[in-house]
């Protein structure tokens, strides 16, 4: 298999999974202690996939996520951006671009391949760098899956 076809066919799954995602959570909203027990659980996945605190993008990323599951019909990552920049003094290129640095950091420490175990799949490998769009996608099911363990 090609390395695109590869790919396209992960999107093609994560898509499936950010569908059935949405479904779930337009029926149940978060409460806040979801929302903050979710905020400790990122915290300490995006450490372990190599996406440190000190970084602005470790910031980003969290509130991105956070933002993605609190209004799941949002398709657009410029609109997510947008929203967090209303509540920073960031611009909307300057988060991206903190987001992207972030993710590349971790990428050249080699630990982003760790998401793969987390996931369950392989996601990210050496010769590929993730992009913020697909990380955040596939953090925010995580996520979700995270809460529908917890509830359950």
């Amino acid at each position: 298999m090609r390395r695109e076809d590869y790919f396209d066919n992960l999107w093609r799954n994560m898509v499936f999974l950010g569908e059935n995602m949405l479904n779930s959570m337009l029926s149940n909203p978060l409460t806040d202690k979801q929302l903050m027990n979710v905020d400790i659980w990122l915290t300490g996945i995006l450490i372990s996939i190599g996406i440190m605190p000190n970084l602005s993008g470790h910031l980003f990323l969290r509130q991105s996520i956070l933002f993605k599951l609190k209004n799941p019909t949002i398709l657009s990552f410029n609109e997510i951006y947008f929203a967090i920049s209303k509540n920073t003094r960031f611009s909307v290129a300057n988060i991206e671009r903190n987001i992207r640095h972030a993710i590349e950091q971790a990428y050249h420490l080699s630990k982003l391949t760790k998401i793969n175990s987390l996931f369950g799949m392989p996601i990210c490998d050496k010769d590929y760098c993730i992009t913020s769009a697909q990380l955040i996608s596939i953090l925010a099911t995580l996520a979700h899956q995270h809460i529908v363990r917890e509830i359950a």
